[in-house]
């Protein structure tokens, strides 16, 4: 996630849209930037025909959109129809990217974190 959006956001790996846009907005309000990462079937197929084992958390093309892989690579685990995977590699330490955080630990996104489950605790259903 660093390579691909660097400090400027957390890539969110989401199997719903409802879920994404409770995530975009929560992000939106706080000030702390989602960018919306693929699942594509590509991925998956990268960590689930390996060669050496039943599932791989790597793929075998260098440069193969690792972050990607990681999130296909969790979803193997994941049971339920909706999740969310925030990639905060970029944002969870502030090198001077922010003017308003010091250096050092960002706590980068726990305010959308908070705002989102606040969002979610008032609704009925997803």
């Amino acid at each position: 996630m660093v390579v691909a959006l660097g400090a400027g956001a957390t890539g969110a790996f989401c199997t719903s849209n409802a879920l994404w846009n409770l995530l975009h907005e929560a992000g939106s309000v706080t000030g702390d930037r989602m960018w919306r990462m693929p699942l594509f079937e590509l991925y998956h197929k990268h960590v689930t025909k390996p060669t050496i084992a039943d599932i791989n958390n790597i793929s075998k093309q260098a440069g193969a959109g690792g972050s990607c892989v990681a999130a296909a690579f969790l979803k193997e685990f994941v049971k339920c129809p909706q999740w969310a995977h925030l990639d905060i590699a970029g944002v969870m330490e502030n090198k001077d990217d922010v003017a308003y955080l010091g250096s050092g630990m960002a706590g980068r996104p726990v305010r959308t974190l908070v705002e989102f489950v606040e969002r979610v605790a008032k609704l009925e259903k997803i």
